[in-house]
């Protein structure tokens, strides 16, 4: 049995995805064998991601608190004409950094499939339709949504969720839903997916 403190860490360790009791004790041993300035160091990390973090209001990417209410520069302007919506902040991350998308995302925080995701991402799901009930009441035109998730089951299974939810943004023609085109293929997780792929399937959505 493990000391207290020792198990106590290794449940926290266990939250993350994919991370086990033998890899999350795996963690900790690794820890405890680092000097104590380290370890404050490790302390002070999770503190300060706690204190000065925080999710868009509107999109839910990851920014730099600045209030309760804290909404990321794109979602504080007043135009949008096209929303991307994927799983996780890695696949924002990987898509910003080849500049071919410029416009405003909303990030699902995982599948509908997965049941430590479900309840937040169909929150998020809520959150976009609510999102787009303010953001059409202005728009000129229907505002793009682009379908960004995994080439999956998990995320096709998500994008037809979505697809049902925001229909009936698509019959008053207040929206229009894309998905990525051919590139992406099967199996395939946004966030491994290589900038030219990534190219392709963004200029080919239909």
């Amino acid at each position: 049995m493990y000391p207290n403190p020792i198990q106590k860490l290794v449940e926290y360790f266990m939250r993350l995805p994919g991370i086990g009791p033998r890899q999350a004790s795996r963690f900790v041993y690794t820890l405890l064998d680092e000097d104590i300035k380290t370890i404050e160091g490790f302390a002070d990390a999770l503190g300060e991601l706690a204190r000065t973090v925080a999710r868009c209001a509107e999109c839910f990417r990851g920014i730099e608190k600045k209030n309760s209410n804290s909404v990321c520069d794109q979602c504080a302007g007043n135009t949008i004409t096209a929303i991307l919506v994927v799983e996780k902040d890695q696949d924002l991350e990987t898509i910003s950094k080849t500049g071919l998308w410029q416009d405003a995302y909303h990030v699902l925080g995982g599948t509908i499939t997965l049941l430590n995701e479900k309840t937040r991402v169909t929150d998020r799901i809520r959150a976009l339709y609510d999102r787009l009930a303010r953001r059409t009441k202005t728009a000129e035109k229907p505002i793009e949504i682009v379908l960004a998730t995994s080439a999956t089951t998990e995320g096709d299974a998500t994008a037809l969720y979505i697809e049902r939810v925001l229909e009936p943004f698509v019959k008053e023609k207040k929206i229009t839903l894309t998905r990525l085109g051919r590139g992406i293929s099967t199996g395939t997780e946004m966030e491994f997916a290589d900038p030219q792929t990534l190219k392709n399937a963004l200029k080919n959505r239909k």
